[in-house]
């Protein structure tokens, strides 16, 4: 098993990079930091070849040589050059090859620092990836010392699938030795929407709050003697999706936030439903995408 994390020319930020040191050394597994060559599709003419494949073979290269060059002392470290139809298709094909745990993206150019914003190849592989997807927010540091994870927070919406999820993400924490928390956010429609309401629905929030403690609850039976078992649980509440998860506190570094793939999509893919969307655009914290229960399981 391996840290898969991808690299390519000319690239500004080592983001990415920096939260695939923090994944190898929490997990012990090696790193693979790999560079893809992408030779195009489609017609001859618009296929890279001759002098244009031997300029982007030396360009990745310089990536990976930039990149090993980058990473701490203590990570074991592994380069792969890579030649594939497209950027994506060639990091899945590098993932599945070396059994990846995960495959470390960072955000576009164009997002917030301190957020993830979602490039062209994150956004199909989020939608193909048959192995988890991490996502590293744009100008993320590791911070100081040896860096790990110290904290893994899963999103759970009290859903059967769901329970999936947080035994997968239980076993990423045992695995980094770092504790697990189980985080719901919970976003009201603002006035004038609410204010047509029956005053009978200002207890529905209370209510669904309840529910997902309970089905949490559920999850952890008590131990010897009544000893609780459970995680720590917490829930953001906000009119919209940047308050609420801004409502909960999260470490400012050594944090991971898990998300499980959309229901409504084929099991064997990453695939995000639209809420999913939202917290991965809003997190302040790297995140990791898992897929469904039929290839996890």
């Amino acid at each position: 098993m391996t840290i898969v994390v991808g690299v390519a020319p000319n690239q500004r930020g080592h983001a990415a990079l920096n939260l695939a040191a923090v994944l190898a050394r929490s997990s012990g597994e090696p790193l693979v930091v790999c560079a893809v060559i992408p030779t195009g599709w489609g017609p001859q003419w618009l296929r890279a070849s001759g002098p244009d494949l031997h300029y982007l073979d030396e360009a990745a290269e310089d990536a990976l040589e930039q990149a090993r060059a980058h990473l701490p002392a203590d990570i074991t470290v592994q380069v792969a050059a890579q030649r594939a139809r497209s950027v994506a298709s060639g990091l899945a094909e590098i993932a599945e090859r070396h059994r990846a745990t995960a495959l470390v993206l960072g955000s576009a150019r164009t997002g917030m620092i301190g957020h993830i914003a979602l490039s062209s190849v994150a956004d199909r592989l989020l939608h193909s990836s048959t192995v988890p997807v991490a996502l590293a927010p744009r100008g993320f540091r590791a911070g100081t010392g040896t860096p790990r994870i110290v904290r893994v927070t899963v999103a759970y919406d009290g859903s059967e699938q769901a329970e999936h999820f947080v035994r997968a993400a239980d076993a990423i924490a045992a695995a980094m030795q770092a504790k697990l928390r189980l985080a719901s956010f919970a976003v009201q429609l603002p006035p004038p929407a609410t204010a047509r309401m029956n005053r009978a629905d200002e207890g529905v929030m209370d209510e669904w709050t309840g529910r997902i403690r309970a089905s949490v609850e559920s999850l952890y039976p008590p131990g010897p003697a009544g000893s609780s078992t459970a995680p720590e649980f917490v829930v953001g509440y906000s009119h919209d999706w940047a308050g609420a998860i801004e409502n909960i506190d999260w470490e400012p570094t050594g944090e991971l936030l898990v998300l499980g793939s959309s229901h409504a999509e084929p099991l064997e893919r990453v695939f995000l439903g639209t809420h999913a969307s939202k917290i991965i655009r809003q997190s302040p914290v790297p995140v990791l995408a898992l897929p469904g229960p039929a290839l996890t399981s």
